[in-house]
């Protein structure tokens, strides 16, 4: 992360020159993966939110599910629902405007992120699963593997545990 960060942040400052959305977003989210791998919680809040700021300033969507589909579960693991939800509305908005299986598989993610919160770790499963399936024709093993990671700590939760290693097992090959 120490190599990482400068060439993020000369990225981010060329992009924000340039005015390149796509640009804005990967590297922020870079920034914000780098803070959380550090510790650095307020700063990748921080980026998440940016995230959340710059998505609603382009057309250009696409870039923008899966920086949005990661910050949904960082602020649902740091117990943020006003995060949680903000991403997952704006995963909502990208569906409704896409309707393609990224997008609507970014949005499931974001469903069962808002489930766990709301305590529904059944209703969490069927939508991290839901968001697997929609992820079958998507070249996107990250997002592959935090749904795999997040379907089984919702399928632990609700007390399958055998489904739940399997879901695990299956993030931590995909990783």
């Amino acid at each position: 992360s120490r190599r990482a960060r400068p060439l993020l942040l000369e990225s981010l400052t060329l992009a924000r020159r340039i005015e390149l959305a796509a640009m804005e977003l990967l590297a922020a989210w870079g920034l914000a993966i780098v803070d959380q791998t550090e510790g650095a919680t307020e700063s990748a809040a921080g980026h998440c939110w940016s995230i959340v700021e710059r998505w609603k300033q382009t057309e250009d969507r696409h870039y923008a599910i899966p920086p949005l589909r990661w910050a949904t579960t960082f602020f649902a693991e740091s117990g943020d629902g006003p995060g949680t939800r903000t991403c997952a509305a704006a995963l909502a908005q990208i569906a409704t405007d896409a309707g393609q299986d990224e997008a609507m598989s970014a949005l499931s993610h974001a469903l069962g992120e808002t489930a766990l919160l709301d305590g529904s770790a059944e209703q969490a499963a069927g939508q991290f699963t839901r968001a697997l399936v929609l992820l079958q024709g998507v070249d996107a093993p990250f997002d592959r593997a935090e749904s795999e990671r997040r379907a089984g700590v919702a399928l632990a939760m609700s007390g399958r545990h055998e489904e739940a290693v399997e879901h695990l097992v299956a993030a931590h090959r995909t990783a």
